[in-house]
């Protein structure tokens, strides 16, 4: 009678087994880990340099409303701070708008300085315009009230007393060519103003007419002697 032989266990090829199968989901684990770290600090570098490229494309809200933030801004002063005061340089400023280049000098004004006469004139000529202007408090400027010829406020000429005078010379010259309210400019006189030749023109533009009156005894009054256009080269 033969005895069976006892055959030898099998655990020994099961640990390995299992072993092996363990040790091949922790490689896969391991792997699985590094690819996710390395997605993960892929990932974060490109978010870094989108960012990057946003805040230097994109200005900050100080460079879109040109420095100042919406809802900041000073609030501006009341109207009585903005509102223009009559003043010598108020007057000279206004005078300086409407006749542009032309020099120009306060004749008279009133205390409050609501009333001003000015006197005007060509660069390097003789005052040929005087104005009186009056403060308008709802425009916060000045407004024109009358304008003339120096020498010829409108009135007559013979305020200034008997005999030739440069306002008697330029009201002649002025009727002569029919236009009251057009500048002058003495050009040639004698010493006694009896025979004076004037330069007239329109306010603000160039000298048109050359006139020549002269002084009668027995009128008491200048008469037109000559007029002709002013010569230009």
């Amino acid at each position: 009678m033969s005895c069976a032989t006892p055959q030898q266990p099998r655990s020994s090829n099961t640990t390995c087994i299992i072993i092996g199968a363990v040790a091949g989901c922790g490689c896969l684990l391991l792997i699985g880990l590094a690819i996710a770290i390395q997605l993960g600090v892929l990932g974060g570098l490109w978010f870094m340099q989108q960012q990057t490229v946003t805040n230097e494309v994109t200005p900050a809200p100080s460079e879109v409303f040109g420095g100042e933030t919406p809802g900041l801004r000073d609030e501006p002063p009341a109207g009585g701070e903005l509102q223009a005061t009559p003043s010598r340089e108020a007057a000279l400023d206004w005078a300086t708008r409407r006749a542009p280049g032309w020099v120009r000098e306060v004749d008279d004004y009133s205390e409050d300085w609501a009333w001003v006469r000015l006197v005007m004139g060509p660069p390097q000529s003789e005052w040929t315009t005087w104005l009186e202007i009056e403060w308008d408090a709802s425009a916060g400027d000045y407004r024109l009230l009358d304008e003339g010829p120096i020498g010829y406020d409108g009135g007559d000429a013979s305020a200034e007393g008997p005999g030739p005078t440069e306002a008697g010379a330029v009201q002649a010259a002025l009727d002569a060519i029919e236009q009251p309210t057009w500048v002058t400019r003495i050009q040639e006189r004698s010493e006694d103003w009896r025979r004076v030749t004037v330069w007239a023109g329109p306010p603000q533009s160039e000298w048109v007419y050359e006139i020549t009156v002269e002084w009668d005894d027995d009128l008491q009054a200048y008469v037109p002697q000559q007029t002709s256009e002013v010569p230009y080269p």
